[in-house]
């Protein structure tokens, strides 16, 4: 049964801390929902994450970096974790988001590139993904609207390796 919490409960993922902005975020995904914002007076973002089937719910925090810059043109990579729990069945993971994003973020609108990977280690077990993600959206006057989809592989020790895919809509507040 612990392995059973993990697969289901490990998509309890913070996205919206890699929205393409540093701006309070939502997400509604197929397998999540999510919301983040700024701590006021750190560098810090803080987030909630619930899985669409009530299976998790997770809280955490994350840090961004700009690696490089010019213009609209960006590379960003950042670093999420918190503490997942299963609503299914008692137990308590422990998350780890790094990721890393690229692109164009501009006056119009975004279309980044990137990786990540919400790994989840728990009473369970563990549950390794990686995901490659593409997001990209229009400015609507402050409010930003995103398309994102991640795909990619999941190790589940002792399991087969399965594959993920994550179609979800992104919105964000604010400039």
């Amino acid at each position: 049964m612990g392995w059973l919490w993990l697969m289901a409960g490990a998509w309890a993922d913070p996205v919206a801390l890699r929205a393409p902005v540093e701006r309070p975020a939502a997400t509604v995904g197929f397998h999540d929902l999510s919301l983040a914002a700024p701590l006021p007076g750190t560098r810090l973002d803080v987030a909630a994450a619930m899985a669409t089937n009530a299976a998790s719910a997770e809280a955490g925090v994350g840090r961004r970096w700009t690696l490089a810059g010019a213009g609209s043109r960006q590379l960003q990579t950042g670093l999420g974790g918190g503490v997942l729990v299963p609503l299914i069945s008692p137990g308590v993971a422990v998350t780890a988001v790094p990721w890393m994003h690229g692109g164009w973020v501009g006056d119009v609108g975004t279309f980044v590139a990137g990786a990540a990977a919400p790994v989840a280690v728990g009473t369970g077990g563990a549950r390794l993904p990686l995901l490659l993600e593409l997001q990209g959206g229009l400015w609507a006057g402050p409010v930003l609207v995103q398309g994102r989809l991640a795909a990619g592989p999941v190790w589940t020790p002792g399991l087969d390796v399965a594959t993920f895919l994550e179609p979800s809509l992104v919105v964000q507040v604010g400039r």
